[in-house]
């Protein structure tokens, strides 16, 4: 419990907190004496409150383990009264005096930062099109290593081997989008994970046999995933 990186904090059933841990002090500002016996929501902005207690009565009907709020915006309230967001799950305990519950509070604030700091780079460089800033940036890419090829796509939703490649530049002019068949190629262990990024200096072909590799002449390639916000593969960016 001491060691957990988030905050933990456990309550009864009419939100009497019963025990914090030492990130909860950290996070919220409060020493561990001034939280217990003291109501959870003292944690909640006051706006909140009213949802609080009414979204309580329902939990205790039917107590499980489960994220709060999922797909909304949480915040939770410091002993400043500054705000800050945070996600939470919830876990029910059961005792011989009844439920209680254990909340895992992560405070989310610089996640939700360098999102927004992306898509308003995204939103801002690509102003003009998509397009543009994607052959803008791969144009770049080969120019700067000196290779022919330079491609982004994403994975496609129903066969995460298939990549839509969003835009693919060779020899500085724009390619039409198309699906790449990412099976029997270097950066097929990219998207499952097995390694990190892959790197072929020379000889692709002799270790892989995808035809579009073929067709293309490729004998190097550099590929390196994109990743969601929640870590997982998205995408890829690759130059050949």
């Amino acid at each position: 419990l001491e060691s957990a990186p988030d905050a933990i904090v456990i309550f009864n059933q009419q939100g009497i907190i019963i025990l914090v841990n030492a990130q909860t002090e950290k996070i919220f500002g409060y020493t561990r004496a001034a939280l217990l016996s003291k109501n959870v929501e003292i944690l909640i902005p006051e706006r909140y409150r009213d949802q609080h207690r009414h979204h309580w009565s329902h939990y205790f009907k039917n107590p499980f383990s489960r994220p709060m709020g999922k797909e909304l915006e949480l915040y939770a309230l410091r002993q400043d009264n500054s705000e800050f967001l945070v996600e939470i799950s919830l876990s029910p305990i059961e005792t011989p005096e009844g439920f209680l519950v254990s909340s895992t509070i992560r405070d989310i604030t610089e996640r939700k930062q360098t999102e927004e700091t992306l898509r308003n780079i995204v939103e801002g460089i690509s102003a003009t099109t998509e397009t543009n800033f994607l052959q803008g940036l791969l144009e770049y890419l080969t120019k700067t290593w000196q290779v022919k090829y330079a491609l982004i796509g994403e994975l496609h939703a129903e066969d995460p081997k298939i990549l839509n490649i969003l835009c693919m530049v060779a020899d500085n002019q724009l390619i039409d989008k198309m699906e790449y068949n990412l099976r029997n190629t270097p950066c097929e262990n990219v998207i499952t994970g097995k390694v990190p990024c892959c790197s072929y200096s020379q000889n692709v072909q002799q270790h892989f046999t995808n035809p579009f590799l073929i067709k293309m002449g490729v004998e190097s390639c550099v590929g390196t995933p994109l990743f969601d916000a929640h870590g997982n593969v998205m995408g890829l960016i690759a130059i050949l």
